[in-house]
């Protein structure tokens, strides 16, 4: 079997870097797998690590094109929005190298980037999704009419950072002062359904828009690693994730065929994680994230195996399979301890 050499970026912490060696390591590929970060810290599954700098740095260029010549990396999977973003600008160069890079189109990363340009660009299309609102100062709190809402910055969102639920225009008032008092450009979008109507299902297409695949994972939050903030109002339960996916893989053909349309409504060509309510069976888009995410090593372990169904399309010339096993999976933290 050949060796295929990847380069992982940003595997520094638990982020999707992290997850992505996790996934690869589940496949039954030959690889050597190398990665960098910004720090000195670094996952133990690596075959080799190279601290490097921000991809803002005038350097970062020649740094990584260092690294890719000395390991003859064959593939990249970058992960933080700055290396994503030099990667896009720098597609066409590795790519004429022969270096494969699984990335969606500059256009549908501009248009998600910023949530009130995608919830209007979805509405246009007739995508149903829970009603939003712009707001640029404190009185336009009043116009809310749809409570309760999730408020959240509009732009360069991460994590659940600055996110927050309002059940009133009190609420809304005290979360938009202070996030107005940092600077963030805020969108406001109803929360429709509970907590356990929530679902993050990933649509994976080629170059030409065509659909490859979906895996749908209804999120669970049965524990405190699942979630920022929880609360109970009424008979209602409501969350605000902390960006750890646990849940169930489930086959469920009418929420993937929803999600489907809205890759193609978005043109996507490449991965694409679509995150929303389902209510009354219909799925309302709260969120969408045009690169692998954090949850790919959970649909690996269910079959659905991007990173390595990437490599062998695109570097073995090989087929892909993009069916999965119904299971259930919850999340562990793991402390690793490294010594001289």
């Amino acid at each position: 079997m050949v060796k295929i050499n990847v380069l992982v970026t940003a595997v520094g912490n638990a982020g999707v870097g992290s997850q992505i060696v996790e996934a690869l390591k589940l496949s039954n590929l030959e690889l050597n797998i190398v990665g960098t970060d910004i720090s000195n810290f670094c996952i133990p599954q690596l075959n080799k690590f190279y601290k490097v700098p921000k991809a803002t740095d005038p350097d970062y260029s020649m740094v990584i094109d260092r690294i890719i010549s000395e390991n003859s990396i064959h593939a990249i999977f970058p992960n933080s929005r700055a290396e994503i973003k030099f990667f896009l600008c720098n597609r066409q160069k590795y790519e004429n190298r022969g270096i494969g890079i699984p990335l969606n189109s500059e256009n549908i990363q501009e248009i998600c980037e910023n949530k009130y340009h995608l919830f209007s660009y979805l509405s246009e299309k007739g995508i149903s999704v829970p009603r939003f609102l712009k707001i640029n100062k404190i009185e336009d709190c009043y116009k809310i009419s749809f409570f309760p809402v999730v408020i959240k910055p509009n732009i360069l969102a991460s994590a659940s950072e600055h996110v927050y639920i309002a059940f009133d225009v009190e609420d809304a008032i005290c979360y938009t002062t202070v996030m107005l008092k940092r600077g963030l450009d805020i969108v406001v979008q109803e929360y429709v359904g509970d907590m356990n109507s929530e679902y993050t299902i990933g649509v994976t297409s080629d170059n030409a828009s065509n659909i490859l695949g979906t895996i749908v994972i209804h999120r669970l939050y049965y524990s405190a690693i699942s979630y920022k903030n929880k609360f109970r109002i009424g008979d209602k339960s409501y969350a605000i994730s902390s960006g750890i996916t646990q849940g169930e893989v489930v086959q469920d053909e009418n929420i993937a065929l929803q999600a489907q349309n809205i890759a193609q409504c978005l043109n996507s060509c490449g991965p694409l994680n679509i995150q929303g309510m389902v209510v009354n069976r219909q799925l309302l888009l709260f969120d969408a994230h045009p690169t692998i995410t954090g949850s790919v090593s959970i649909r690996a372990l269910a079959g659905y195996n991007e990173p390595e169904n990437f490599l062998r399309e695109k570097i073995l010339g090989q087929v892909s399979r993009y069916t999965y096993r119904n299971i259930q999976v919850m999340r562990k933290l793991i402390s690793e301890i490294k010594g001289e």
